[in-house]
């Protein structure tokens, strides 16, 4: 089954993956659906001693002042130059410049108003300062740090709430193939539902002066654009969360926090905008939220000559979910959750300027996860997730932004020791460790390093990260293995400890060892082998069966040959009963695994009882999700209002015990009495899907009152149909969802009539 927008079987297979201080960097292995297990809370300690091994830092200058409370944006950089705001015991709040390679700085002292966002160009030393009042100023920064006024616009219409927070966008303009070409400075303003784009250029060649009024700069044919979403009046807390627009300056996609994604044109003779193109990532962002939009467009000075906005990394749920889209049909190419047992705040996501990488800022836990793509910038391969690594800090980092300009000395090599092979990271692949007791030298992973300016909160640092470059596994090997089960999906369990010989197929897999040290040629060899031996085999197999076939067309045309003809029925007889032998070991082989899985699942039912239905629930075997069942207390785990099973698992419950309901009647009714009332019509993942299953359930439920002989039985069905069929089969309300004693009352109340 595929979701709204393509993704090719997502439960097909789950990756999951514990990241914490021990093991800080994970590669994955296909990267469609990824969940990723955050460290619990003990490892989430301000008292931590030290960053991790994989970041260095430099202390870039001190400030006094509580730099958490400052709201908006406070730091943007553009090559070495960084434009920063702090707070001064003795000044209050400033907004300052810095060159890091010769430490000159400005601070700016002509505001009548706080700052409350700024934004450097990509293209251009133009730097973007949004005050309270929403007057906007763009100054020209040289090398020594010496601002020149470029434009302000001022008199802007005010917020219509106090709660909108305004933020800059700038368009990252990528000069064309045609180097005559003049360009492009747009910068988005956006504050709750309004959105102004700003053409600078057009505005400054205008001959309107340096400060502009509001009024005057909308009268500029194509110098200021504006666009309200009025339209979604029924939700008063609906924003504008996003702003992007294309590299080519002359498109703009807007993501809000209710809604789909919204792409625009610019009309320059009404300077408003013109839709042109929406899309909504169903099934991945609830209720459509989205908190960042980011196209992986290359923005290096080096980049390649292929078309903009051809892929996107959508950001929803606070920063904890991440999905990867193909912008053509809007495929879902991947998606990566975080889970984690503590309460975590908004993960802010700061885009990579090579557009291989997403960083997730962790304020509270002090962290940074640093996502992976695949991204090869060529016409005909898609990227994918690889691979992501966290890197730990022992002082709170409240923002940081990628600097292409850096003072480390970027020449010098890492020790000899591989910071992703000691103890405190990656464990070491066996390939590797065999290599090493060999007398072979161990090889090194490949590594990439990244610049940062950060703010702490007493200082501001430059930080360098080395980040192990992931190695993308063959998807060819997961295939195959997902072509062996009939099941419908499959799970890997990548922290599974091995259990001796009761290993589970399919469900629980254990994880597949990568090492980096393969040779792509080699591996590709033995898979040629591999395909050209089944080949023969079946030919062989093929070229038997005619033999055999044209032996008994001879012997019947000779009638003669009776002896041919006996020795022939004999041949056939011994084929069938090897068959018969062959049928009988394969049964006893699939009951043996079948036991093994019961052993395994008895075991994971203790630790993670959720975790045990899912994986039965994976395995399409109807006895072992009854044995599980029969396990677990479900009152337990369908906790009204708060279930710790997704949707989805509560929809396959029903439709798993729908298949046999006469075999294991009471269990099952127990489960379904609890599932129904938590099943959430609404939810994305299951809109399409729920309407077929309850018409299903009620079709068993009434072939069960019709021939039960036994009249309590068939009243008690009666209530269970009446209850599945108003809880699924009408449309979804607030108040879908049916509490523990609600549906106590209502089966008291029908078991009077």
């Amino acid at each position: 089954m595929t979701d709204s927008h393509g993704l090719q079987s997502p439960e097909v297979v789950v990756e999951k993956y514990t990241i914490s201080k021990k093991k800080s960097s994970i590669g994955f292995e296909i990267g469609n659906n990824v969940t990723v297990q955050l460290s619990v809370s003990s490892d989430v300690d301000n008292g931590r001693e030290r960053d991790s091994s994989n970041v260095h830092t430099k202390v870039i200058m001190d400030h006094k002042g509580e730099i958490q409370y400052l709201r908006g944006g406070i730091l943007s950089s553009n090559g070495p130059i960084v434009g920063f705001r702090s707070i001064h015991e003795s000044v209050g709040e400033s907004l300052n410049l810095i060159n890091l390679q010769t430490k000159q700085r400005h601070r700016f002292k002509d505001f009548p108003h706080r700052t409350i966002d700024l934004a450097f160009a990509h293209h251009h030393k133009f730097l973007a300062v949004l005050n309270a009042d929403l007057s906007l100023y763009v100054f020209e920064v040289s090398d020594s740090c010496e601002p020149k006024k470029y434009i302000s616009i001022n008199n802007w219409p005010s917020s219509p709430s106090q709660d909108d927070h305004p933020r800059l966008s700038w368009c990252p303009y990528i000069q064309g193939d045609d180097d005559d070409d003049e360009a492009s400075h747009m910068i988005a303003v956006y504050s709750g539902k309004q959105l102004y784009i700003v053409n600078i250029g057009i505005l400054k060649d205008a001959g309107l002066g340096d400060d502009i009024d509001f009024d005057d700069a909308r009268k500029e044919e194509g110098g200021l654009f504006s666009h309200c979403f009025n339209n979604q009046a029924e939700n008063k807390d609906v924003r504008i969360s996003s702003v992007c627009i294309s590299p080519d300056s002359t498109a703009v996609a807007v993501a809000k926090t209710e809604g789909p994604v919204q792409f625009f044109t610019f009309n320059e003779e009404s300077n408003t905008l013109n839709d042109a193109h929406c899309f909504e990532p169903r099934g991945f962002a609830k209720s459509g939220l989205i908190d960042d939009l980011i196209f992986l467009d290359d923005l290096t000075p080096n980049r390649k000559s292929v078309p903009f906005w051809r892929f996107c990394v959508v950001v929803s749920n606070n920063g904890h979910k991440v999905a990867l889209y193909e912008c053509q049909s809007w495929k879902c190419l991947g998606r990566i959750r975080f889970e984690t047992t503590r309460a975590i705040n908004k993960f802010i996501s700061i885009p990579d300027p090579t557009a291989n990488f997403i960083h997730l800022l962790d304020v509270d836990g002090m962290k940074v996860y640093t996502v992976e793509i695949m991204n090869s910038f060529r016409s005909n391969e898609q990227p994918r997730f690889i691979g992501i690594t966290q890197t730990s800090f022992c002082h709170p980092i409240f923002s940081i932004s990628p600097i292409s300009s850096t003072t480390f000395d970027i020449s010098s090599e890492d020790s000899e020791d591989d910071i992703f092979n000691n103890d405190s990271n990656d464990d070491a692949t066996d390939d590797e460790s065999d290599a090493s007791e060999s007398g072979e030298i161990k090889m090194k992973h490949v590594k990439t390093k990244r610049y940062f300016v950060a703010m702490g909160k007493r200082s501001m640092l430059e930080l360098q990260l080395t980040l192990k470059k992931h190695i993308p596994s063959p998807l060819v090997n997961f295939a195959e293995s997902s072509e062996k089960e009939t099941s419908p999906s499959v799970y890997v369990d990548t922290e599974q400890e091995p259990l001796n010989s009761l290993t589970l197929q399919g469900l629980l897999m254990q994880k597949t060892t990568s090492n980096s040290g393969l040779n792509l040629d080699v591996v590709n060899q033995k898979l040629d082998d591999v395909i050209a031996a089944l080949g023969r085999i079946e030919a062989e197999r093929k070229e038997n069966n005619e033999v055999m076939v044209q032996q008994i067309i001879s012997a019947l045309e000779n009638k003669n040959s009776f002896q041919y003809l006996t020795s022939t029925s004999q041949l056939i007889q011994g084929t069938a009963m090897a068959t018969m032998q062959i049928a009988a070991q394969q049964q006893q082989q699939q009951q043996q695994k079948n036991e093994m899985d019961r052993v395994a699942l008895l075991r994971m039912i203790d630790t993670d009882p959720e975790g045990a239905l899912e994986a039965a629930l994976n395995k399409a075997n109807e006895s072992l999700l009854e044995f599980v069942c029969s396990k677990i207390n479900p009152e337990k785990i369908l906790i009204p209002g708060n279930t710790k099973l997704s949707q989805r698992c509560l929809l396959a419950l029903v439709s798993q015990f729908t298949v046999s309901l006469n075999r294991d009647r009471d269990l099952k009714f127990r489960w379904i009495e609890l599932v129904i009332p938590e099943i959430d019509m609404s939810d994305p993942e299951i809109i399409l899907v729920v309407t077929p299953v309850a018409q299903k359930l009620l079709m068993s439920l009434q072939e069960l009152i019709e021939n039960s002989p036994d009249e309590q039985v068939r009243r008690y069905v009666r209530l269970l149909y009446q209850m599945t069929r108003s809880s699924l089969l009408q449309p979804a309300t607030p108040s879908q969802r049916t509490s523990t004693s609600v549906l106590s009352k209502f089966l008291s109340d029908h078991s009077q009539q």
